[in-house]
């Protein structure tokens, strides 16, 4: 399960035109407001990204403090077991849109 802890950053697109974010827009995620993470065949993630660069991931009982930085255009979980989670970011809609590096898309909507 934690090996695939930092998949669960990501969401996947589903329809819907998207518009890609900026770098100095990549922050959009950390309000402080709790996110619900979607992941396809997959438990739901609760995340929470603060204006100061601190964060909480919740999955189930597991809990885990983790920190966010943006780095070369990306937005990045930092803290995650695995190592940092990096994506970029688009909006469709009323959700956001992570995308891994290696493709994986997952989506962000509000908890």
């Amino acid at each position: 399960m934690l090996k695939n802890f930092a998949l669960l950053v990501m969401l996947a697109v589903f329809g819907a035109s998207t518009m890609q974010v900026q770098a100095q827009d990549l922050p959009l995620l950390a309000d402080g407001a709790p996110w619900s993470v979607k992941v396809p065949d997959g438990p739901e993630v609760q995340m929470t990204f603060n204006p100061d660069g601190s964060g909480q991931v919740k999955l189930g009982l597991f809990s885990n403090n983790v920190t966010w930085a943006v780095r070369d255009g990306a937005f990045c979980i930092v803290g995650i077991p695995e190592g940092d989670a990096c994506m970029t970011l688009s909006v469709s809609g009323n959700s956001v849109i992570g995308t891994s590096p290696k493709g994986e898309q997952f989506v962000f909507e509000r908890a």
